[in-house]
């Protein structure tokens, strides 16, 4: 537990991240970004989401809270086997003049300890 006054950083927490809501119901602009090789899917798997840290970056923070979200690229997730049904649209990070889509998506997998073999987490972190 982290000690008193102090919480675990949320790397999902920047304030980098426009919510772009004017966007959010335009089904070709959202369907463009999900085809654009610049935007990225936060992986998702029974509720969790996909970190992971370097070496460098666990030997900087003696804490061991160095930990960043993984981003991929929306074709690694819908080449799946199961590709994910539903995208969700978190924003744009970078701002609205030249910012990447990032959307969640939502990781098939059975009831085991981990996404399936065929998954896009698969070797991803």
């Amino acid at each position: 537990m982290a000690g008193e006054g102090h919480r675990k950083p949320n790397p999902f927490a920047g304030g980098g991240l426009d919510r772009a809501t004017h966007l959010r119901a335009d089904p070709g602009w959202l369907s463009d970004r999900l085809s654009d090789p610049n935007s990225r899917v936060v992986p998702v798997w029974r509720e969790r989401s996909l970190v992971s840290q370097t070496a460098r970056e666990v030997a900087a923070k003696a804490d061991g809270l160095a930990y960043r979200p993984v981003l991929l690229p929306p074709t690694v997730a819908a080449s799946a086997s199961e590709p994910p049904e539903e995208w969700i649209f978190l924003g744009l990070e970078g701002g609205r003049d030249g910012g990447r889509a990032l959307f969640a998506a939502d990781v098939p997998g059975g009831a085991g300890e981990g996404p399936s073999s065929d998954s896009p987490l698969d070797g991803a972190g």
